[in-house]
């Protein structure tokens, strides 16, 4: 592929003004500062307090806590201060294809990861037993390392064969431009939409049979004679702990499936402002929209870490043990 079968770059024109994005990008950029600080610090806990922390769905916040520290900083870096040198991502295929690739990798691994957990919350559900007493112990990290090496199975064609025709002068945003358009759907298709759409129907189906059965235990307890609540309850230590547990991860997977659908219900907008573009004939500053999206992406990103330390109170005790109290001393 050559020049001569492409047209010209897109330009990428913004309304606001550029003090405005030089403005929102420092705060961005100040905020991706102390997030990564922030999620340096929950790793080091989990380590250091690894025997004590790491329960079998804690391990899926630790796989999130890494993307969010290896994969978001770099995407700060790139898509925040887009708006700021533009044509840094034309001229240079490189530059463009990394900001692609970090791109497909904040929305495929972390939808996997998505679906992984909702898997999780499933066998949690159903089988109660298997889930704490036979679950292989690594079942998070097996299913993390499986997501990635699918993911890079279907992006890395796509990938190398962008760049190349990136190199010869084609805008792949362009469908008329890029020969590996429908593929580039297919893979976003099966590695982003298929498992965030499975994960989005997974969540609130489980949620409500949880709740229900809640209500019916709860029902049940309340029929128990006066007597059996004297004495105690029938509810010991362990069970208590494990309720316990499961409320809390309950509710940290609703705030979070919140906050995520936001993401993706604010990433349709520019698809949104391209169709009343084309129908209507009024407005022209998709870029803006593009721009915005991506920063409130962003800006949901750099509150996950601190969703972690508000929701999961034993991750809080010790990070603040370790970090503010001083306490190191590992778990024996």
């Amino acid at each position: 592929m050559n020049n001569s079968t492409c047209i010209h770059i897109v330009e990428e024109f913004v309304c606001l003004p550029r003090n405005f994005y030089i403005c929102l990008t420092s705060i961005l950029c100040f905020c991706n500062l102390i997030c990564q600080i922030v999620n340096i610090g929950i790793l080091a806990t989990f380590f250091i307090r690894r025997r004590t922390l790491m329960t079998p769905f804690l391990q899926h916040i630790v796989i999130l806590v890494f993307y969010n520290t290896v994969i978001f900083s770099v995407y700060v870096a790139l898509t925040v201060t887009r708006p700021l040198v533009p044509k840094l991502y034309h001229s240079h295929p490189l530059a463009y294809s990394l900001m692609v690739y970090i791109g497909f990798c904040m929305g495929s691994l972390n939808s996997l990861e998505d679906c992984i957990i909702c898997l999780d919350r499933w066998l949690a559900f159903y089988c109660p037993l298997w889930y704490r007493m036979r679950k292989p112990r690594w079942f998070a990290f097996t299913g993390a390392s499986i997501a990635v090496v699918y993911f890079h199975a279907w992006y890395l064609p796509l990938g190398i064969k962008a760049h190349i025709a990136r190199q010869g002068g084609c805008d792949s945003r362009v469908p008329a431009q890029n020969p590996y358009y429908t593929y580039s759907m297919i893979v976003s298709t099966v590695t982003c939409i298929v498992p965030e759409t499975l994960a989005y129907l997974g969540f609130p189906i489980l949620l409500m049979l949880v709740w229900r059965h809640r209500r019916g235990r709860l029902v049940g307890q309340a029929s128990q004679t006066s007597a059996m609540n004297s004495a105690g309850g029938n509810r010991t230590p362990a069970k208590y702990r494990a309720f316990r547990q499961e409320k809390i991860v309950s509710k940290m997977v609703v705030l979070q499936y919140f906050l995520k659908l936001s993401v993706v219900v604010v990433s349709v907008l520019p698809t949104v402002s391209v169709a009343i573009r084309t129908r209507t004939g009024f407005g022209d500053c998709k870029w803006d929209v593009v721009y915005l999206s991506q920063d409130y992406a962003a800006l949901i990103y750099i509150l996950e870490p601190f969703v972690f330390l508000a929701m999961l109170p034993d991750v809080r005790t010790e990070f603040l043990n370790i970090f503010v109290r001083g306490r190191f001393i590992t778990s024996r």
